[in-house]
């Protein structure tokens, strides 16, 4: 079985991870939309890794001595083998997020594997079948994965037994959680309740599917899983935070100093203030590094473009439409500018951006929105072809062609950019890869799929970054 890993926010430094597990017939990018975007863009949660584990689960029925997916035991030794081989086995402490059938497997791999449990703060499970799924009976004969969910199957069994017996206090080392879904039909409260462990149940918005794929930081499941990470801090991170707290004035005032050395006068002024904003906003004060560009966006149009996606990120996290409505603005004037000073590389960085925000906010109505979107999309086109080639501007061209839902000239401009020298960081790749993720997941929310897009993005990143 081939390796589904996906990293949205890799550190070399952290030693604490979060990781998503999809259900049956899920994937390791589309089953949680925004969620693990959401957490990953918090900076609260910045002593955290955000990994989506995947593995080959599909609605087709298996073909006896021809096809078929593996089955739930097989699948905890693929899963098992990522923490305690693969990438994830030098992490001192994981958080698993489960969906469905997802929650059945976390909880076999954490009695089978005793360096996973060792190593385990919590265990979330969204819609997960802990008493067998009764709605798979009629199914199971023809599907093996869903045949070990029937809630008198031998995995089914086994597994409650053997929790029962491992955990016979009804207490377990670890943080645990049984979410079910209001409008969950498929895994009601009473296959999805686990008695004896969770006995208070807790209910959030959604169906089976939506459930674990909130729009903002403000939806309940966000909520409830950044109060279990919260809860799960280690005394040692506590005492990291509280060192911080302490230092902060300090750091504060380093800020301050550098911000003070700044006149407009600097060769490489341009360049320094935006660098400045970045490392103040990832030492954890982001309203000061807005408030520092805010200052400065009006020498350049690069500073105005850093600015607005500063607020850009920040209406992402917490919806607040009038973030969302000063970064269009922003970028709007930062465009005409460029353009009155005919500045090919800002006008391209600058109109893709507007089109983003024209199409992901519909701002200017349904319809109006991807129209806007495109007429921008061709401006950045137009303009990134007037460039030399680097990153940026094959990313911006492969972008624009999202807009128009042209997929392979999109991979073969994306291919192109990854090839540039110097090759591309981290922070560039998730850039363009959560740029392209809203764009093609307000495609599926306007009933227009670009199936597939984003497992072929990811699969060019995670190739650049092994060949880093």
């Amino acid at each position: 079985m081939e390796p589904q890993l996906f990293s949205y926010r890799p550190t070399n430094d952290n030693r604490n991870a979060v990781v998503f597990i999809h259900g049956f017939s899920g994937n390791y990018l589309d089953t949680w939309g925004n969620f693990p975007w959401i957490l990953a863009s918090d900076l609260s949660l910045q002593d955290y890794d955000f990994w989506s584990l995947g593995y080959p689960t599909s609605r087709k029925f298996d073909m006896v001595f021809w096809e078929a997916d593996p089955r739930l035991d097989e699948l905890t030794d693929y899963l098992g083998s990522r923490f305690t081989k693969g990438e994830l086995s030098d992490y001192e402490s994981v958080s698993l997020v489960c969906h469905s059938m997802g929650g059945l497997l976390a909880r076999r791999m954490i009695l089978k594997y005793p360096k996973i449990e060792s190593k385990l703060k919590s265990l979330t499970m969204f819609g997960t079948p802990n008493n067998g799924l009764k709605k798979a009976s009629f199914i199971s004969k023809l599907k093996a994965q869903v045949s070990d969910m029937v809630p008198d199957s031998q995995f089914i069994c086994s597994l409650n037994n053997e929790w029962s017996e491992r955990y016979s206090n009804g207490e377990t080392p670890f943080s645990l959680l049984s979410i079910t879904g209001l409008s969950d039909d498929f895994v009601p409260k009473e296959n999805s309740h686990f008695s004896g462990f969770c006995d208070d149940p807790i209910f959030v918005q959604g169906n089976h599917l939506s459930m674990v794929k909130p729009a903002t930081h403000n939806c309940e499941s966000v909520k409830i899983f950044k109060n279990v990470l919260e809860q799960d801090m280690t005394l040692q991170q506590a005492q990291v935070r509280q060192m911080s707290i302490a230092d902060e004035a300090l750091t504060t005032d380093h800020f301050e100093f550098e911000i003070s050395q700044i006149t407009g006068k600097e060769p490489d002024f341009v360049k320094r203030v935006v660098k400045l904003a970045l490392e103040i906003e990832a030492a954890g004060h982001s309203e000061r590094a807005l408030q520092f560009l805010k200052e400065w966006k009006s020498h350049h149009t690069d500073i105005q473009g850093t600015y607005a996606g500063r607020l850009k990120r920040r209406w992402q996290v917490f919806n607040d439409i009038n973030d969302a409505i000063e970064a269009l603005d922003n970028y709007k004037q930062a465009l005409e500018i460029s353009l009155t000073n005919d500045d090919a590389d800002q006008v391209y960085y600058h109109a893709i951006n507007v089109a983003f925000m024209y199409f992901v906010t519909r701002l200017s109505g349904l319809d109006e929105s991807l129209e806007q979107a495109q007429i921008y999309a061709r401006q950045a086109n137009e303009y990134s072809r007037k460039t030399d080639t680097n990153y940026w501007n094959m990313a911006t061209l492969a972008e624009s062609y999202l807009y128009f839902e042209q997929t392979e000239e999109a991979i073969t401009c994306y291919k192109m950019a990854l090839s540039q020298k110097p090759k591309a960081d981290q922070r560039m790749l998730e850039s363009t890869g959560q740029q392209a993720y809203f764009i093609v997941e307000e495609f599926a929310k306007r009933g227009r799929s670009l199936e597939g897009f984003i497992n072929r993005l990811v699969d060019l990143s995670a190739d650049r970054i092994k060949s880093a």
